[in-house]
């Protein structure tokens, strides 16, 4: 009886770990996040799929793809400079437009640019891995003949309570704890000169420990490079690291940030940057060219 439930117990352990080891080796495989027209066409009628407009109104007024509800990109910021709005407010705002769905599909007219930032904010109030994106946009959907409404979609407002997810938004003590981490990494995406401190406003250089890796090298002519070879480090041995990333712009961050989400990266935006951080006086800041990837 002894060895049968010693057999028994070693046999589940071994199970355990291997299932453990499965679910880890399928951490870093690249997340399904851009989706074609053809597949949001059959699931329009899905109640767990919300699909959201992020153009202009009269654009959305104009013709939109049917069953989707309107909130306009600039919403999500507070002024002509585009400054992101807080938090505070932006839980307010998604609260207002977004229910607890399977998938939430966005869309704007093309590009990436500013469907970047929205996918980054969404994913920091609580729809992490939740967010999906129509490839090239509205344009696709009508280049490909297919049908659009006119009609305004109302979606009725959720009482779930939204968060901000630390593992999505990391704050300047998040950062201080990131810097002489092993498991960690920072990523300054401003441009070399920036971060060696040869140029800039303020304070110059950059974040102790962070390395250099500007958003110019995974981007040309408004697209992402997906073929982009580290140097120093695999692409494996980077993506079991944490990552955090930090500019100037949130809009440069969080165009970076989807980059790393689409390759499998455990990633999350500084919503300071370099700005708030320069700024601060007690915090520090080093010279020099540094590390790059």
């Amino acid at each position: 009886m002894f060895v049968k439930k010693f057999i028994k117990n070693v046999i589940c352990f071994f199970l355990f770990v291997f299932i453990a080891q499965v679910i880890n080796a399928g951490e870093n495989k690249s997340p399904l996040i851009f989706i074609e027209s053809d597949w949001l066409k059959g699931e329009i009628n899905n109640s767990g799929v919300l699909i959201l407009d992020i153009r202009s109104r009269d654009e959305y007024l104009s013709g939109h793809i049917p069953g989707a509800i309107h909130c306009s990109a600039d919403d999500f910021f507070s002024d002509s400079k585009k400054r992101l709005r807080s938090f505070s407010e932006l839980r307010v705002l998604v609260s207002r437009i977004l229910r607890p769905a399977e998938k939430i599909v966005v869309y704007d007219k093309e590009g990436i640019n500013r469907i970047a930032r929205i996918f980054w904010i969404l994913e920091s109030l609580g729809f992490y891995k939740k967010v999906l994106i129509l490839d090239k946009g509205y344009q696709q959907w009508q280049q490909k003949g297919l049908s659009i409404e006119k009609e305004e979609r109302k979606n009725r407002v959720s009482n779930a309570p939204l968060f901000v997810d630390p593992e999505r938004y990391a704050t300047s003590f998040a950062i201080r704890l990131s810097v002489d981490s092993k498991e960690k990494l920072l990523i300054d995406v401003r441009d070399e000169a920036e971060f060696s401190g040869s140029s800039g406003s303020g304070r110059k250089g950059h974040i102790p420990g962070s390395v250099s890796f500007p958003l110019k090298k995974i981007m040309k002519d408004g697209s992402y490079i997906h073929d982009y070879e580290f140097q120093g480090i695999s692409q494996e041995e980077l993506l079991k690291k944490k990552i955090y990333i930090y500019g100037n712009l949130i809009a440069d961050s969080a165009l970076m940030y989807l980059w790393f989400r689409m390759i499998g990266g455990n990633v999350a935006v500084y919503g300071g940057g370099w700005q708030e951080w320069q700024s601060d006086n007690k915090l520090p800041v080093t010279v020099g060219e540094g590390r790059g990837l």
